[in-house]
């Protein structure tokens, strides 16, 4: 399991555009067990100097012969 924060970005329009993105902030990547009930957590430290805007959340799951994946857009805002 991976995920990361791609940004920031001006506007949601600027992250959809395809434009590279400034920064990335990843979480380590987990590996479950697939041990009944377990319920891995992701964590993406983000450090008090990331810059305001839109972030990309890009999550994803690999397993044997398939990767399933999504995305969300978050907003950092100055001073949260």
């Amino acid at each position: 399991m991976n995920a990361h924060l791609d940004g920031p970005f001006g506007t949601v329009t600027e992250l959809k555009g395809g434009a590279a993105p400034p920064h990335t902030l990843a979480a380590a990547p987990l590996r479950p067990t697939g041990v009944a009930g377990e319920q891995p957590v992701s964590t993406i430290p983000i450090p008090l100097t990331a810059e305001p805007g839109s972030y990309d959340l890009v999550t994803s799951v690999a397993e044997t012969g398939s990767t399933f994946s999504g995305g969300s857009i978050i907003q950092i805002a100055a001073g949260s």
